[in-house]
């Protein structure tokens, strides 16, 4: 029998969403507004979508709580070096506010999924 992971992405036509509750040095996971923002919390975030960049085959989404937890997180990891490492495996669309640029962004990241390169 094929492992749960592989059904759960087949019944929900590839997708298989993760959900993780530790980091890579083991401290405690969450988007708790009090401790979303800690450097450690951003940091194995960063370190977790760095690994997941380079173990999933093509795109990978990434939901965040709010836009200015996206803007922090993103300001973080270029200044930590995650998004340049990131940017190496995976094509880096983020959402903005205006409608119109989100969709366009997403046809895109579907585009770029079709060719191999999501």
């Amino acid at each position: 029998a094929p492992p749960a992971t592989t059904a759960l992405a087949e019944a929900r036509g590839g997708a298989l969403p993760v959900l993780v509750a530790r980091g890579a040095d083991q401290l405690p996971l969450g988007t708790r507004s009090d401790a979303r923002s800690s450097a450690a919390t951003l940091r194995n975030y960063g370190s977790l979508l760095d690994a997941v960049c380079g173990a999933a085959p093509d795109g990978v989404v990434v939901v965040f709580p709010t836009a200015g937890y996206l803007a922090l997180a993103v300001a973080t990891w270029d200044a930590t070096g995650y998004l340049a490492a990131i940017l190496k495996k995976k094509l880096v669309l983020v959402e903005c506010g205006d409608r119109a640029e989100t969709s366009a962004a997403l046809e895109t990241f579907r585009r770029a999924c079709d060719a191999g390169r999501g």
